[in-house]
């Protein structure tokens, strides 16, 4: 223990060094109490802390100040726009408003634990994510010393919704395509529909992009936006897409009928589905206000109740996202009987768990039909007494 003295005041006083500054003086942490054994404990925590490598220039930090500081350092350099403004809208609207105030050494894992359980029955997605964000942040202060260990570890996930998505049944695919022949809208859905295309790979079509050769008609995508302040930009990759260059890229075969009307689409500059008032990429809210357009047509044509002009009951499910084309796409894909490697491919996966998560969702509907079948063939015979053929 570093030796103390007791002033005129009745102070007990030690000062330990912490650190030396760029020109080479001491850093220094002063301990001083009046109570001999509170003073003692106090020195005796100091030192350890200094043991175990603490900053004490960051002795009054808060939670919202490192969040901002990490958010700055550690994300913006490193990771797309899209991904950095999640984080930031995370920090923003739920980390600091809970968390901000309090000083980065005083949290512990109970006030974590407390914070992610105010999600529970919250998105699954939209939980994990914080809770990826909160275990970045603290983390990183354990590496930097700003706290002495990492109060994030072991922090319990609430129960929560996963948001699945489904593919398209039989009625809503039949809606979709006869909205789809009238509608401004019409293409680019099929073109999500029948090539499994992300909304944003489709924001960054380029005519050049499409093979209209006969018996090789096909899509590559190269390329997919991203919105910056509402205006489309095209995404960086990241570093592992940087490494296999043109592997990133895949070329989807199409059908001739979706080349087809993809050839006589007018042209206007070097985009497939330009906004309608330049020959630029969609903006976020171009985008938002198509689908939203596209959303409410198949919603009347599939018998949704209108009042006044405003849908008041919903067919089609209010929740679906254009997401939900892609997702019937592979689906679809399945049902031809194409394999879970070639589905990878033309997803453009980077994962096969991915992939193999819908092939599951199709299993278990195939399941489903084929049980249908067989109690409609064992119904069948037992009424009519005819043959029925079966599938051995």
């Amino acid at each position: 223990m570093a030796a103390y003295t007791k002033n005129k005041s009745g102070y007990y006083r030690a000062s330990i060094v912490t650190g030396y500054t760029a020109d080479g003086k001491q850093k220094r942490e002063t301990i001083r109490s009046k109570s001999l054994t509170e003073f003692k404990e106090k020195l005796k925590a100091a030192e350890n802390l200094h043991e175990q490598g603490y900053d004490f220039d960051a002795k009054n930090i808060t939670v919202g100040e490192w969040a901002d500081k990490w958010l700055e350092t550690y994300k913006k350099p490193h990771v797309r726009q899209g991904t950095y403004n999640s984080y930031e809208i995370d920090i923003r609207v739920h980390i600091k408003p809970a968390l901000g105030h309090y000083k980065i050494i005083d949290v512990k894992p109970f006030n974590l634990q407390e914070f992610l359980n105010g999600f529970k029955g919250e998105s699954t997605s939209h939980v994990q994510k914080l809770h990826l964000c909160i275990s970045q942040i603290f983390k990183r202060a354990y590496i930097e010393g700003i706290i002495v260990k990492d109060v994030s570890m072991g922090l319990i996930l609430p129960d929560s919704v996963a948001g699945e998505r489904r593919p398209f049944t039989a009625a809503e695919q039949t809606a979709i395509k006869k909205v789809a022949e009238t509608h401004r809208a019409g293409l680019w859905v099929l073109t999500m529909l029948y090539a499994g295309l992300r909304p944003e790979e489709t924001i960054s079509l380029m005519w050049s992009d499409i093979d209209f050769t006969k018996g090789n008609e096909s899509i590559t995508v190269r390329r997919a936006a991203e919105w910056i302040s509402n205006k489309a930009e095209i995404k960086k990759p990241k570093k592992k897409e940087k490494k296999q260059g043109k592997e990133a890229e895949r070329t989807i075969p199409i059908s001739a009928e979706l080349a087809e009307r993809l050839r006589i689409e007018k042209h206007r500059g070097l985009y497939v589905f330009p906004p309608a008032e330049s020959d630029g990429m969609m903006s976020r809210t171009n985008k938002i206000r198509m689908w939203d357009s596209f959303h409410r047509a198949v919603d009347i044509e599939m018998g949704a109740e209108l009042y006044r002009n405003k849908i008041v009951t919903h067919v089609f499910d209010a929740t679906i996202t254009p997401y939900y084309l892609r997702h019937t796409c592979c689906t679809n894909w399945f049902e031809m009987g194409l394999d879970l490697k070639t589905v990878q491919y033309l997803m453009g996966h980077a994962d096969i768990k991915t992939t193999a998560n819908i092939y599951t969702h199709f299993m278990e509907r195939s399941l489903d039909k084929a049980g249908d079948i067989i109690r409609g063939n064992f119904n069948t015979r037992g009424q009519t007494g005819d043959k029925v053929e079966t599938f051995i």
